[in-house]
């Protein structure tokens, strides 16, 4: 005789997912075209929480999603800036553990635009690494972003 396969639980590892979105604008300094020398993004509320593990921390250490087990994961970031006549490019990367970047999205802006830009990347993760989304751009000043467009999550796909 068979047996149905047992369900897991909504907590279980393998449909961990954390979605942080910001509330509050955030100011990001002109740093050139170089994305590792732009702001990570602080992340000030929890949108969507699926599973029990910690990835991210609304309190201590806003801009990082820590991977809780070594695993695949998919990293997924929404940026919009303010809109500025000045400057070129703006970029969002997806960065591990603050210094290896995963992906770039980049884009020349025309100038006067709100430029929205998402960067999404699958990574293998091992427990303890964390990973990070850097804003840059090359405006003559610092840009807010839109805080109604501006997200990321962070979800384990499997474990390695």
């Amino acid at each position: 005789m068979r047996t149905a396969p047992s369900r897991r639980s909504s907590t279980s590892l393998d449909c961990l997912a954390r979605r942080r979105v910001t509330l509050v604008a955030q100011s990001i300094a002109t740093g050139g075209a170089a994305p590792l020398f732009g702001v990570a993004l602080s992340f000030d509320t929890n949108d969507i929480s699926n599973g029990t593990v910690a990835i991210h921390s609304t309190t201590t250490n806003k801009t990082r999603f820590t991977a809780p087990v070594t695993g695949f994961f998919l990293a997924i970031g929404q940026l919009t800036l303010a809109t500025d006549a000045t400057g070129t490019f703006r970029s969002l990367t997806v960065c591990i553990n603050g210094v290896r970047p995963a992906f770039v999205a980049g884009e020349v802006q025309p100038p006067g635009t709100a430029p929205g830009m998402s960067a999404s990347a699958v990574l293998s993760l091992a427990a303890g690494d964390y990973v990070e989304f850097i804003a840059a751009h090359d405006a003559a000043g610092a840009l807010n972003t839109n805080a109604m467009f501006t997200f990321a999550s962070l979800t384990l796909l499997g474990i390695a």
